[in-house]
């Protein structure tokens, strides 16, 4: 309970962030989550054979901040 974790990711969509699986994959602390739009798409390639949907690529950008209460 002494480390807060702070995630902040900014997302093309941030609406279909799953954010319970986000914070799961943090092993410590009370973690928050915040998100906004941002990053970026970019077109890339269908590879058929992989059964892609699309060609796009999301690219997110996340910044973690840890603090720890050391009272």
């Amino acid at each position: 309970n002494q480390m807060i974790v702070e995630v902040q990711v900014a997302v093309p969509y941030p609406e279909q962030v799953r954010e319970d699986e986000v914070l799961a994959v943090l092993p410590f602390g009370q973690k928050t989550l915040s998100l906004e739009s941002g990053g970026m798409v970019v077109q890339g390639r269908a590879i058929p054979e992989l059964n892609d949907k699309n060609d796009e690529m999301l690219i997110a950008v996340a910044a973690i901040t840890v603090l720890v209460d050391s009272d």
